[in-house]
């Protein structure tokens, strides 16, 4: 009896979800989507496999206390949940799911998903299986926020470039080289694979082509970071170079050193 409950209890402890509403798992892998090659229709797909996902787990009896984390609904159940996608799709979906490590499928002999009932309780299943995707929680979670940050930056960076060359067009007097600049300018803040650093200089051009607005904040953090990843640098690389080049005694003299008390 006591090796039963040690069991269920190790079961309890490895299946609980990391969040008290399952729905929040979705958080992540939304914001992780394209880096995760995955679709809108998997997306559908993922929340409908979550949906069937115990409710409340504190509704559940003390014997049944377990998250379990294979859901086994029919392809009519899940293309129902998923927007009514259809069996082509579904199927494409859930590889996706799989290949971004997110779900793994406990297929039956027959490919047929139930449940595995122990003492009339359902302890395991045949079907799909979110534990990839619960356990990978944290991690993604943090990727999403690192993702979250880079985006709002280049977003602001950008605002700050388009102020910057609007500045210049204003200006009464450019000739066509200039204006041919901006218009190239232009083009780049447009690019759907723009970064950081491609904002950067695109402000130190506009910089340099007249724009004397002040400096924003995306500007300062820009140049206090650079200049201290320098000063970094510079203090890695500066050789050693000794106090004073006299030595203690002259040649065929032996020197005993005495170390400081003070390490």
């Amino acid at each position: 009896m006591r090796h039963a409950t040690e069991t269920t209890t190790a079961l309890a402890e490895r299946t609980s979800l990391p969040c008290p509403n399952p729905y929040e798992l979705l958080g992540p892998v939304r914001v992780l989507r394209k880096e995760l090659g995955l679709t809108t229709n998997d997306l559908a797909v993922l929340t409908a496999l979550i949906s069937f996902l115990p409710r409340n787990e504190r509704e559940i009896q003390d014997s049944q206390r377990l998250t379990l984390t294979v859901v086994f609904p029919s392809n009519a159940s899940l293309s129902e949940r998923a927007n009514g996608l259809d069996e082509r799709t579904l199927r494409r979906s859930l590889g996706r799911l799989s290949a971004a490590e997110l779900i793994e499928r406990k297929n039956s002999a027959n490919g047929k998903r139930f449940p595995l009932r122990y003492g009339g309780v359902i302890r395991d299943a045949f079907g799909i299986d979110l534990k990839p995707l619960i356990q990978r929680y944290g991690s993604l979670a943090t990727q999403a926020l690192q993702l979250t940050e880079e985006r709002e930056r280049l977003r602001s960076l950008k605002a700050e470039a388009l102020a910057l060359r609007a500045s210049l067009l204003q200006q009464t007097r450019f000739d066509e080289a200039k204006l041919s600049t901006l218009n190239m300018i232009r083009n780049v803040l447009r690019r759907a694979t723009l970064t950081v650093d491609a904002v950067l200089s695109v402000i130190s051009e506009l910089r340099a082509l007249g724009a004397d607005t002040d400096a924003s904040y995306g500007e300062h953090h820009a140049a206090a970071k650079a200049s201290s990843e320098d000063n970094l640098q510079a203090i890695e690389h500066q050789p050693y170079a000794p106090e004073s080049n006299d030595l203690p005694a002259t040649n065929g003299q032996n020197v005993r050193h005495t170390e400081s008390i003070k390490k």
